[in-house]
């Protein structure tokens, strides 16, 4: 029996036998694709599901690429608390107010490189959290520091938006960017 990889070694074959096929046809019928390519194709017509092959393949290739994403670019519970754990050993308590606040705990801009940069030796989804840019949207104190909680706020809050935009992918059976009311009834 073919292992996982050689099964989609063969499957991968057999698609580019088909795609050749499908495009020798099209020469044939039309001559003038041998030397001037095609510019536009008309997306299909919606299909009846049930009978037709085509839109099964398209969404469960929408699925596993989708999965795949959510899988390297998502963070999930523990990444988020090994942020939090990291956060808190850089992090200096200030007992001047923030905002009103007082007893603040805040990290300079030298800690979180040094959080950055353990990050990422774990995986590159970390990298858009620990920008320059984004330590610069916080606000800071007299010594350049910026309070850990709103900025691990953020970080929850634009995790839980791509993950709602990965869920939300997923009704988008056509893959057009929306959904329609059936779709979104269904979310």
């Amino acid at each position: 029996m073919p292992d996982d990889d050689d099964m989609e070694f063969l499957e991968e074959a057999e698609f580019q036998k088909i795609q050749e096929l499908e495009r020798q046809e099209e020469e044939r019928r039309c001559p003038s694709l041998r030397s001037i390519p095609r510019f536009y194709e008309r997306k299909a017509a919606p299909l009846d599901e049930s009978t037709s092959l085509r839109p099964r393949v398209l969404r469960e290739a929408r699925s596993r690429l989708l999965q795949r994403k959510s899988s390297r670019e998502l963070l999930d519970e523990e990444d988020l608390h090994m942020i939090l754990v990291l956060l808190k050993e850089q992090a200096r308590r200030r007992r001047e107010t923030l905002e009103g606040q007082s007893d603040v705990e805040v990290i300079d801009y030298v800690g979180f490189c040094k959080i950055r940069k353990e990050l990422l030796g774990r995986g590159e989804r970390f990298r858009q959290y620990f920008l320059p840019t984004t330590f610069l949207k916080f606000p800071r104190d007299q010594s350049g520091c910026i309070a850990i909680v709103p900025f691990f706020t953020f970080v929850v809050r634009k995790v839980n938006l791509k993950q709602t935009r990965v869920q939300l992918s997923y009704y988008d059976a056509l893959g057009c960017g929306f959904l329609r009311e059936k779709a979104a009834g269904a979310w």
